[in-house]
């Protein structure tokens, strides 16, 4: 029924929020685990693989940060689409009579 289906779109809104907050520490603390690693390096502390990894941890959580808003904004758009909103659907139809 429509009713189920607003509410699991909420559910997934409220789920997205949470990941994106989640996410969002993680890139903070990526990003202060790279800047320390760099530090390391620059003293000889850390190896270049060293360095290079925490970069990579560092994009990795940019990216599960950005995802989880593409998450979001699917999941807001959907309740849009579920509750009619005009924007929503005009944006909707033309993508779907484009293809």
């Amino acid at each position: 029924s429509l009713n189920m289906q607003v509410e699991l779109a909420l559910d997934n809104i409220n789920k997205e929020i949470k990941q994106i907050s989640t996410s969002a520490e993680g890139v903070r603390q990526a990003q202060k685990a790279h800047q320390i690693m760099q530090k390391s390096f620059e003293i000889g502390a850390a190896t270049y693989l060293d360095l290079r990894d925490s970069e990579l941890a560092n994009t990795a959580a940019q990216l599960n940060y950005y995802q989880a808003i593409y998450n979001y904004l699917c999941s807001t758009s959907q309740l849009d689409l579920l509750l009619g909103k005009e924007d929503t659907l005009n944006i909707y139809k033309k993508a779907t009579t484009d293809k």
